[in-house]
């Protein structure tokens, strides 16, 4: 079985487990714990990557993946603009970001914008699930993290690792998606606010 498509079995089996079997009585002491673990597992990952970066040449591809990005949902909302009105380019400035995006826009905007924003936001980051590989082979390992967004720094990571060629993109994924954090929150109400001007 190929990578992707376990990668894809095991979210649909965990999406269906988590339906059919979520006990009712889990204490908020047990999900801060599981909390408290992903951001330790994840800090621990953090620093082993903040290793490989030597040399702001390398730190910068980063920066650039994310700059690119930002334009590319630029003129993706730009173009769903008649679609859905000015939510578009808002939801779209989330880059995959959808547990951010939907409840900030939602109490911007009311739910029907928070509802734009989560979905195409999810939609990005499940698409990157379903179809890295084959964005990887057309536009290349750059490309492929460009497109990622913010899923590159968790969800999408491993996908980075599997098929980017180059340790230059697996860095720049670091990069863009540790910025990312700190981006979004900025680029998404500052989009609210020119659109509604």
């Amino acid at each position: 079985m190929k990578f992707y498509q376990a990668v894809i079995l095991v979210f649909i089996a965990g999406f269906i487990a988590g339906k059919l079997f979520r006990p009712e009585n889990v204490s908020l002491l047990m999900e801060n714990s599981f909390l408290v673990m992903l951001v330790f597992f994840a800090s621990i990952e953090a620093s082993l990557r903040i290793k490989e970066i030597k040399s702001f040449r390398k730190a910068f591809l980063g920066v650039r993946t994310l700059l690119f990005g930002i334009l590319g949902s630029l003129i993706t909302g730009l173009l769903f603009f008649f679609v859905l009105g000015k939510g578009s380019i808002p939801a779209c400035m989330g880059l995959g970001w959808y547990t951010f995006t939907g409840p900030y826009l939602s109490a911007l905007g009311g739910s029907t914008l928070g509802t734009i924003g989560f979905f195409s936001n999810l939609s990005r980051e499940l698409f990157g699930i379903i179809a890295f590989p084959s964005i990887q082979k057309y536009f290349g390992d750059f490309g492929a993290v460009t497109y990622a967004g913010d899923p590159v720094y968790d969800v999408l990571f491993p996908f980075v690792l599997k098929y980017c060629k180059s340790e230059d993109s697996v860095i720049a994924a670091f990069v863009q998606g540790f910025l990312t954090g700190f981006v979004v929150p900025i680029i998404v109400p500052l989009s609210f606010i020119l659109v509604n001007l």
